[in-house]
């Protein structure tokens, strides 16, 4: 695949996400949107979720798998409050966050 057949991949699920979001409830919407990124992207598997950020934590709302090893719910317990990728946003004022698993 090509870096052009691979825009134009994602550009295609971006409007089919905003035309669903019109219609859709969000957590079906979010279910949908984690597995077919994933096959957009040609991943084997997936994990999404969102949170509100607060001067003083994080909420963690919401979390999904999509075809991700039985113990990665354990895993993800023991790491949840960590919310590296949240901190990266509170740190740097960005809202593209960075997560560096090492």
């Amino acid at each position: 695949m090509t870096s052009q057949a691979g825009i134009d991949k994602f550009s295609s699920f971006v409007m089919e996400l905003h035309e669903r979001s019109l219609t859709h409830h969000p957590v079906a919407l979010f279910q949908w949107s984690l597995e077919e990124l994933a096959r957009v992207v040609d991943a084997d598997c997936s994990w999404g979720g969102w949170a509100d950020l607060h001067r003083v934590g994080v909420d963690l709302c919401a979390s999904l798998s999509y075809n991700l090893p039985d113990d990665f719910d354990v895993f993800w317990s023991e790491i949840k409050h960590d919310v590296l990728l949240a901190r990266d946003v509170m740190e740097t004022g960005t809202i593209a966050a960075r997560y560096d698993r090492y």
